[in-house]
C-alpha cells in the first residue's frame, strides 16, 4: 500500500509529482481497493510520467498540477500496474489528511 487508511479519513489535498522518468510502458492508477483509480486516474503509458511533471490523470503537465482535493476515502491507497510491468522509476506522493470518523488515520 502507498498508504495505510483506517476508519475514514478526508483527504485535502494529494500532489504526485515524478521524480524520476518512469521505466515500462505499463497503466498506472492511484486508488483504493474499491475503486483502483478513485485518487488519480489511470495513464495509459507510464513512460510519459517523466521528471518535473505531476500525475495528475491520464495526462500529465510539467511543473503544473491540479492535486486532488477533498475526497472522502476508506480503505488503504494503494498503485495499480497493468498491461506490463513499470520497471523504474520514482514518484513522490503527498497527502494532507482529517480524521472522519473516531478510527480515521494516514500513515
Amino acid at each position: 500500500a502507498v498508504s495505510t487508511i483506517t476508519g475514514s479519513v478526508l483527504l485535502k489535498h494529494l500532489t504526485a509529482r515524478v521524480l524520476t522518468t518512469l521505466v515500462g510502458a505499463g497503466t498506472l492508477e492511484l486508488g483504493t481497493a474499491a475503486d483502483i483509480n478513485g485518487l488519480i486516474a489511470q495513464v495509459t503509458d507510464a513512460t510519459d510520467l517523466a521528471d518535473g511533471d505531476f500525475w495528475t490523470g491520464s495526462a500529465s503537465p510539467a511543473g503544473v498540477g491540479v492535486a486532488a482535493i477533498n475526497l472522502a476515502v476508506e480503505g488503504n491507497a494503494i498503485l495499480t500496474v497493468g498491461t506490463t510491468d513499470i520497471t523504474a522509476g520514482k514518484i513522490e506522493i503527498v497527502g494532507f489528511w482529517l480524521p472522519l470518523s473516531a478510527d480515521g488515520n494516514m500513515s
